[in-house]
């Protein structure tokens, strides 16, 4: 019989070694620190109707602390994208800040 803690050991390093690989493939491209998640939402939705391979990565967090009630001071968002997509998305980014 086939012991659960070899089979649960098994499917957790699958699921690591996957993750790791994943997260190569794409590089950072902005990084938004505090009460700036609508900046880099913004900016995620437009590469992304850009047909840019883009995801956005929540870093860290510390939750409780909340400035005006609104959004957490410790809370840093990356905005990546893949690295085959890297010199499109940042000359997308180039006609972004000419529209903002």
């Amino acid at each position: 019989m086939i012991n659960p803690l070899i089979v649960l050991i098994a499917l957790s390093l699958t699921v690591i070694v996957i993750r790791l690989r994943v997260s190569r493939k794409y590089d950072t491209l902005y990084e938004a620190v505090g009460n700036r998640p609508n900046e880099i939402n913004n900016r995620y939705q437009f590469l992304h109707n850009q047909g840019v391979r883009c995801r956005l990565q929540n870093v860290s967090s510390r939750p409780g602390v909340i400035i005006h009630g609104s959004s957490e001071l410790g809370t840093t968002v990356r905005l990546l994208v893949h690295k085959n997509d890297l010199n499109e998305a940042e000359q997308h980014m180039i006609d972004y800040k000419r529209s903002c």
